[in-house]
């Protein structure tokens, strides 16, 4: 089990080290990020909203 918790630990490091934050903290993608253009998210994203809106 310490191994894991050490890998954690490293991989927790590693992706912290590698995210941008704003003023307040938070994690946000940059204007040239890779990822903003994902449509398959979007649609994910868009699938989620439909649904919960029936169960509203």
């Amino acid at each position: 089990m310490r191994i894991i918790n050490e890998y954690d630990d490293k991989v927790y490091k590693l992706a912290s080290e590698n995210t941008k934050y704003n003023s307040e903290g938070k994690a946000v993608m940059t204007l040239d990020d890779e990822w903003r253009e994902e449509k398959e998210w979007d649609a994910v994203f868009n699938q989620i909203q439909m649904e919960q809106k029936k169960l509203d």
